[in-house]
């Protein structure tokens, strides 16, 4: 069984407000949690922008030689 609720942001905040010390801080270990996740899927994302690409003559070279491999096996 599924809820879902439809709840303002100003709302949120008023909710969360009236946790308990205890709730509070194991809601925060898991919202911190969840931003640990997201800068490491980020490092991911600039290891791979930043990682080196081919030339166009080096995607030429690799289409020749594909052309020349199914050349041979047929």
């Amino acid at each position: 069984m599924e809820l879902h609720l439809d709840i303002d942001f100003k709302q949120l905040v008023q909710i969360v407000k009236q946790l308990p010390k205890q709730k509070w801080e194991k809601l925060r270990s898991e919202v911190e949690q969840g931003k640990k996740t997201v800068s490491k899927s980020s490092d991911l994302e600039n290891f791979l922008l930043s990682a080196p690409t081919f030339s166009q003559e080096e995607l030429n070279k690799v289409s020749d030689a594909r052309i020349e491999i199914n050349q041979w096996r047929s």
